[in-house]
């Protein structure tokens, strides 16, 4: 009967549960994908796995921030899993030719049944009449990836929660014009792992948070 996020250790990559009191699986981001830098596929290894072991077979959103790899590379898995029914993907809509994305989009086009969006700074989702969530970026693509991350805020009660993707310096910017104090959130998934393109001052002046969650991999500099 409440809210749960939770963040799931897929090492350098991020990947954010959400399980809405009205019933309602949300998936942000799967980290990295088979492949890459010798990792494993952490769709498989660490987020099907735990689904399986939550009885969730459903997820009614999944949301690919944007199209870096150790956002959207484990995400193929998910899609393409027989025993996992997954309603709606959310993606900016970048122009990335990346194999990984590409063979993401392959995946959601390969199953007619998920509803492909593209939502922008403005549009508000509806995961349930007991939480708020609302996109607060991008206004538009951007010419860099990560500047174009889909950004959500999600409220409940008085419990609030800003899922930046990778955005960095520039987004940050639009966000505190368009929204300034409204970006003040108590739970803060840090831009970009933590990185100095990220979490600028200004933009942490808005935002307040009392948490912030940086989600990378051991040794990261």
């Amino acid at each position: 009967d409440e809210l749960e996020v939770v963040f799931l250790d897929v090492g350098q990559g991020d990947s954010t549960l959400i399980n809405t009191p009205g019933g309602k699986h949300i998936l942000i981001d799967g980290g990295i994908g088979e492949g890459s830098f010798g990792s494993e596929d952490q769709g498989k290894k660490t987020i099907l796995p735990y689904l399986r072991s939550h009885g969730i077979n459903r997820l009614d959103t999944v949301v690919g921030t944007h199209p870096d790899f150790d956002h959207i590379g484990g995400l193929v898995s998910l899609i393409r899993a027989k025993n996992l029914t997954v309603d709606v993907f959310l993606d900016p809509g970048v122009a990335h030719p990346s194999r990984g994305y590409l063979d993401l989009l392959k995946a959601v086009k390969e199953r007619p049944e998920i509803k492909y969006r593209q939502p922008r700074a403005g549009d508000v989702l509806n995961w349930g009449d007991e939480v708020d969530v609302e996109v607060v970026s991008p206004p538009y693509l951007m010419k860099d990836n990560n500047e174009s991350s889909i950004v959500i805020k999600l409220t409940y009660g008085e419990v609030s929660f800003l899922f930046t993707g990778d955005a960095a310096g520039t987004a940050e910017k639009l966000m505190i014009g368009k929204y300034s104090y409204r970006l003040r959130s108590i739970i803060l998934k840090a831009g970009h792992h933590g990185s100095k393109h990220s979490s600028t001052e200004e933009f942490l002046r808005k935002v307040r948070p009392e948490v912030a969650i940086f989600s990378c991999g051991k040794n990261n500099k």
